[in-house]
């Protein structure tokens, strides 16, 4: 944490060693590369980069409300209300990133921060591994990324070459198990055993017997189900999802997708702004 002189205002500061980092791994250049692209409401705001020899500053809003992982922890799980508000942010914000051009491959309960202890608004962090794509290219994504409870089952089978790459849908499925958790309160693939959690991901055989489902509402295990479809091609693209009528019988009518914007105030310090933002 830090203090912005000019302003007084706390702010979140990430220190990065480049040390730390072989010469050709890039991640903490595609995180900046990243900030500086998105200004979506539930995107943590970049405010300035600061690159000395040895460490990068990666200068950002403060978001204080602790982690959403840690808010279903002590809730054990949410309401379906709730869940709805939560999930309506995170969809939003991956519809933005993807018609942007960028895929975040990491969408994760620890990666999405509360804004404060009260309300259930969001914010995500943390875009080490996104990267940028092109549907126009046909350049899919081909790198092994992702935590484990999350991974889309396309990106596992890169292990064994039956596929050679994968689209900005591995974060629908990455949605699709926040939302299963933010429900349930547990996750849908789970195993001490990592290769038998890969085969339950690979199969998509998601978890739903337990007694807890009965009490949720069926339309929010509809976009579930929809989203933890193993194919790729058959699940729900982030605007497709906003749409589920689970949440707009929810929270009522909303946008499918926030306008596009790019930062225009994000500040670079010894990298020339054209290569960073």
């Amino acid at each position: 944490m830090g203090y912005d002189r000019r302003t007084g205002r706390q702010v979140a500061v990430k220190i990065v060693d480049k040390k730390r980092y072989k010469e050709e791994d890039q991640s903490f250049i595609r995180e900046i590369n990243c900030l500086c692209q998105v200004n979506h409401p539930c995107c943590v705001k970049l405010h300035a980069v600061y690159v000395t020899q040895r460490r990068v500053y990666i200068v950002t809003e403060l978001v204080s409300g602790g982690e959403l992982l840690d808010r279903v922890t002590e809730l054990g799980r949410l309401t379906d209300s709730a869940a709805a508000e939560v999930a309506v942010q995170i969809l939003s914000c991956a519809a933005y990133l993807h018609a942007t051009g960028i895929c975040s491959r990491d969408l994760k309960l620890e990666n999405i921060l509360m804004v404060d202890k009260e309300s259930n608004h969001v914010k995500i962090i943390d875009f080490g591994l996104s990267r940028f794509f092109d549907r126009t290219a046909c350049d899919p994504l081909s790198t092994m990324c992702g935590s484990p409870q999350y991974v889309a089952p396309e990106i596992l089978e890169l292990a064994d070459s039956n596929r050679t790459g994968y689209s900005e849908a591995v974060d629908m499925w990455s949605a699709g198990v926040i939302i299963f958790i933010l429900l349930a309160g547990y996750a849908p693939f789970d195993d001490d055993n990592d290769v038998a959690l890969y085969q339950k991901i690979r199969r998509g055989e998601h978890d739903m017997g337990d007694p807890v489902w009965d009490t949720i509402s069926p339309l929010a295990r509809d976009l579930v189900e929809k989203l933890l479809v193993v194919d790729p091609a058959s699940r729900l693209s982030a605007q497709q999802a906003l749409l589920h009528p689970w949440l707009q019988t929810t929270l009522g009518p909303h946008p499918a997708i926030a306008p596009l914007q790019k930062l225009s105030n994000c500040q670079s310090h010894l990298f020339p702004c054209k290569e960073i933002c």
